[in-house]
């Protein structure tokens, strides 16, 4: 069946689609499951699950809304939810009731990892596509005969420009208003040593890039690992005003949970030219993580030889973050070693020995500027290596490096 909707003015505000409603506390562990202490498994799990989210245009975005995530893990035991009473992203989306929920488990032998979510009623396109009665789970678990993995999904009822369409249970692809809606989508990989499966009740793609998806699960499973890695690095963020992203994370590199295998991955892109307020040359951003039975150790890492700032023209030279972490019978070390700065040109004469290490240092005409930003973070370590916050509150990140090693 396909169902063609009238035209829809998708003038969205960003404001508007961020406004969500009376909503419900943040994960936490509320059940049998999660008072039993967690057992280590050989199995490394993850589980994402949320409501709604919209993305692939900046002006539209809307982050993921009763967004659990189960980033990585070797335990059973683990329980994550969140609840949303509603969501309201209109034209695009509205929700009510958003509930999401991950557990990972170990029973009989056997260990899983189930991501959920349900949501009792909804709409898109301003109510021009309706449902009701919507939930996604993704299941994957391992036993005697190996991995294995399943996707359900249910809608109670959906409603495409006032006709009620019958569901196959199958995917099935509508024309909607400017786009095209897709039902039940589903992903999944098995081989011998890992398995992942992800579902997608609604998935509309309009003609303008912009995508919306409901109702989302995710679940995956792999060998043991003896300290789950995460983290990531990028070369430059630049937010105007301090909360508006104009240029995003660029030479994006994330830290596989496994590590790299003692490879290290490297991803090259062009540097950014924002007139008057920063331009670089090309960003080169470095992961590396080695998984030992004892010893796991990893680094996170972006360099940019060149950057000018603002229209004073400051130039600064040899810009590198670098975030290391190691983990050694348990026991975590952590430290920002080869972050560095070479030159900061200002007026001609380089003022670099003048900045102290996480202190803000004034650069009249422009803003301020930090050198060598460090927090700890739990199991590791976040690493800036220079943010600049201009005099009218534009922040801008020139290498940032984070890395994290769990123990279990």
């Amino acid at each position: 069946m396909n169902a063609r909707l009238k035209m829809l003015s998708l003038g969205a505000t960003a404001s508007v689609l961020a406004a969500l409603v009376a909503t419900a506390p943040a994960s936490s562990a509320g059940s049998a499951a999660a008072a039993a202490r967690p057992v280590v498994t050989n199995f490394g799990m993850e589980h994402h699950a949320f409501g709604t989210k919209v993305d692939k245009n900046p002006a539209l975005a809307s982050g993921a809304t009763a967004n659990s995530i189960i980033g990585c893990t070797t335990l059973a035991g683990i329980v994550r939810h969140n609840s949303v009473a509603g969501v309201n992203a209109a034209p695009l989306v509205t929700a009510s009731e958003v509930k999401s929920r991950g557990v990972t488990a170990k029973q009989d032998g056997v260990v899983s990892v189930t991501s959920r979510n349900t949501i009792t009623r909804g709409s898109l396109l301003g109510g021009e596509v309706r449902f009701r009665g919507l939930s996604s789970q993704s299941r994957t678990w391992h036993n005697s005969s190996g991995l294995h993995n399943r996707i359900t999904m249910d809608l109670a009822r959906l409603v495409i420009g006032g006709n009620p369409v019958t569901l196959s249970g199958g995917m099935q692809q509508f024309d909607v208003a400017g786009g095209t809606l897709t039902v039940f989508q589903r992903w999944t990989r098995n081989t011998a040593t890992e398995a992942s499966a992800r579902g997608v009740v609604l998935r509309l793609v309009l003609n303008d890039g912009t995508r919306v998806r409901v109702g989302h699960s995710y679940s995956h499973m792999f060998p043991r690992i003896y300290g789950p890695m995460s983290g990531s690095t990028w070369g430059s963020l630049v937010k105007l005003g301090g909360n508006t992203v104009t240029s995003g994370k660029t030479a994006f590199q994330v830290m596989p949970c496994r590590g790299t295998g003692g490879n290290v991955r490297e991803n090259t892109t062009a540097g950014i030219t924002l007139p008057g307020v920063v331009e670089t040359d090309v960003i080169t951003t470095h992961v590396r993580g080695v998984q030992k039975p004892r010893t796991q150790r990893g680094y996170t890492q972006a360099q940019i030889a060149e950057a000018t700032l603002g229209a004073a023209g400051v130039t600064l030279t040899g810009i590198q973050s670098k975030a290391n972490v190691t983990r050694s019978d348990g026991t975590l070390s952590r430290n920002a070693k080869g972050t560095r700065l070479l030159t900061l040109m200002v007026g001609g004469s380089d003022i670099r020995n003048q900045l102290t290490p996480g202190e803000p240092f004034n650069v009249g005409g422009l803003g301020t500027i930090t050198f060598k930003k460090v927090t700890k973070i739990p199991n590791g370590i976040d690493v800036v290596a220079v943010e600049v916050v201009l005099l009218n509150n534009t922040v801008i990140e020139l290498g940032h490096s984070i890395m994290r090693i769990k123990k279990n």
